[in-house]
This record gives C-alpha cells, structure tokens and sequence, in this order.
C-alpha cells in the first residue's frame, strides 16, 4: 500500500465523514466471538473507535505515522505502524477485519495471505468505503443548489481528472471489480449523512488524495478557485447544507 495521506492527516482526522452506527452493529451481530479485531489502515483510528465498544481488543494498524499521531487513544486498541500485507497479529487470532476507505490502495494477493493466517475459523472480513457525493433529491433542487452541484462535479470529474490514482476507480465502482475470496455475505445498504458549511466542505475537499496530487505536480491549490465558485451560489457560507454518500460494502467469512 502505497501512503497518499500523510500529508493530510490532521485534515483528515478533522473533516471526514463518520459511519453510520447501524453499519457496526450489522458486523458485531455476524461474528460468533469479540475477543479481537483488527482494523486495517486505521488512519486516525475513526472505525477503530466504534470497534473498541464492541471487541475485547482491537488492533488497529497503518503505514502512515502521521495518520496515527492524529488517532485518538483508547484503553483497548493498540495503534502500530505496519501494512496491511504485513502485520505482527498471531495466526488465527482475529474475529473481525475491516477495511474502512483502504482495500482499494491494498496488494490484493498479499493482503488476503495475511487475511488467511490471522483471521479465526468462520472469522469475518469487512471491506467498506463511499465515493463521491448521491445527487440531490429533485425535489430539494433549487437554482443555487444546481450550481453547486455542477461545481463540486466539474471539480471532481474535470478539474482533477488527471491526478486521480486508477486505484481510487475500484472504490467509485462500489468495489464490485475487486478479488474477493470468502464466502460472501449479504449485507443492508447503508448511507452516511451529514451537514457541512462552506468551510467544512472544502476541508472535506482538501483530504482527496488527487488534491494532494494537483498541488504536487502543478504547485497551485485547486480549492482556492473552487472556493470562489461554491461562494457564488451557497449564498450564506455558514448556512449547513445536507450530504450523502452511499457505502460501497462487501463483507466475507473465511472458508
């Protein structure tokens, strides 16, 4: 796994949207034991929090140490920095293995070995992460909000176009392309919602890892003209508008 974040990371701890509760409580009902779980490429630790509520112990691990120093602590999960193709978890010692915004950056053929030595008989791993905005409602559709949108979709699609990594397409696709070999698992569909002001969204902008790219290869922030756009048509920038994202999940036992 190649690290695209570090350089965001006090951002991304800041300005990333949070899972829906239910999606956790979906995974702690389809596991026979708590004892331990292990959530890959944790960066700040977020999936690892709600995770600490329901297993005895978790390890949470990632190759970027700046991710970590932005983690929050908890008596029950250990940070490390290792990859997800390499890890010091025993064999067979593992419950539970979410991969929450990550999978997609992973070596696929490498990370399942791993997956196979430290996961338990009828052990369960989860893959889940979430890709551009869903359109709004037509019926919530008014002429500010229209502008908006095909500001945020000109700058996602066209203004960036370039500098996203083939990678990230995995996860636009809802993750269907991917290798997979578990036994998979019907899972409900989940959506996270939230409400951000102006501010918040470009925050929320500025963790993209082709941000991050735009501004290395050609030296300029890209969110500072987009700023200038979503200024035009959010008419007050303190005002919240209402997102949704759409979780793209595949969840497997081990055979």
């Amino acid at each position: 796994m190649t690290d695209y974040f570090s350089k965001q990371a006090d951002q991304y701890a800041r300005f990333r949207p949070r899972y829906p509760m239910e999606l956790y409580e979906f995974l702690q009902r389809l596991v026979f034991d708590h004892d331990c779980a292990w959530d890959v490429a944790t960066g700040n630790g977020q999936a690892a929090m709600m995770l600490a509520e329901r297993f005895k112990k978790v390890i949470a691990t990632d190759i970027s140490e700046a991710q970590l120093k932005n983690a929050s602590p908890h008596r029950r999960i250990t940070y490390k920095n290792e990859a997800a193709e390499k890890t010091s978890l025993a064999d067979r010692s593992v419950d539970l293995i979410t991969v929450a915004q990550a999978a997609h950056w992973f070596r696929f053929d490498e990370f399942y070995r791993e997956v196979d030595r430290v996961l338990k008989p009828n052990g369960v791993i989860a893959i889940f992460g979430y890709g551009f905005f869903e359109p709004t409602p037509p019926q919530l559709i008014t002429t500010a909000q229209a502008k908006l949108d095909a500001a945020i979709k000109e700058f996602s699609h066209v203004t960036l176009e370039k500098h996203w990594k083939p990678e990230a397409k995995l996860l636009w696709n809802q993750y269907k392309s991917i290798p997979f070999p578990f036994d998979l698992q019907l899972a409900p569909s989940f959506n996270m919602e939230i409400t951000l002001n102006l501010e918040e969204l470009l925050g929320y902008f500025s963790t993209w890892s082709a941000v991050q790219a735009y501004q290395d290869e050609l030296k300029i922030n890209p969110l500072d003209a987009l700023k200038v756009k979503l200024r035009a048509c959010w008419e007050n920038p303190v005002e919240r508008k209402h997102f949704t994202w759409k979780v793209a999940m595949k969840v497997g036992r081990k055979r």
